[in-house]
């Protein structure tokens, strides 16, 4: 990061400047919503690929930030994945840049999907996914440390050659949530 420049964006890192404070940087300057120092991204501060971002708080202050990443490293490639960050009460990240992978998926494009943070502290995700080869609603719970606590592929609940998208997720204060989503010409729910 000696003087590097971010390509996209007319900031240049500093000589001396660490990867933090170049990420500062990024993001003061261009309101970035991600970082990625990885050589696969020609060591850019800045993810230009980070499509949509939401965020509900959680019960220490602290809040979830979830986004569509398009990763030309990823399996498939450049599929818009599922991520999420957690970032303490004053907006710092918490885990590693990047956040923690929900979903590799191999969407070319991006569809609303549902975040909500539970009384307990876990961020609850529900999404459309393409990983079980058609389009299914995923569930996906990640703990407060960014385990996934339902496994790497979540919950799955659809199983319909149907029109799935849009799904909503809602967390409950018994440890639970809802699920709904469209499905052909319906609203559908889950608990």
């Amino acid at each position: 990061f000696e003087a590097s420049h971010i390509p996209g964006y007319d900031i240049t890192c500093d000589t001396g400047m660490s990867q933090s404070q170049c990420a500062e940087l990024c993001c003061s300057e261009s309101n970035c919503l991600g970082f990625d120092f990885s050589e696969a991204h020609d060591g850019r501060c800045c993810t230009g690929s980070v499509s949509r971002a939401d965020g509900p708080f959680e019960h220490n202050g602290g809040s979830y930030l979830s986004f569509y990443d398009s990763d030309p490293s990823g399996s498939p490639a450049f599929g818009f994945d599922v991520k999420l960050q957690r970032l303490d009460p004053i907006g710092r990240p918490v885990w590693a840049a990047g956040g923690v992978l929900i979903a590799d998926r191999g969407y070319s494009s991006t569809q609303d999907y549902g975040l909500d943070a539970g009384p307990g502290g876990d961020a609850w995700l529900a999404f459309r996914d393409d990983r079980f080869g058609g389009d299914e609603i995923t569930a996906a719970r990640v703990t407060a440390d960014g385990s996934l606590a339902w496994g790497a592929l979540g919950v799955q609940v659809t199983n319909t050659g149907d029109f799935v998208a849009a799904p909503k997720i809602a967390a409950l204060e018994n440890g639970g949530c809802i699920v709904a989503w469209t499905q052909g010409s319906t609203v559908a729910l889950q608990r």
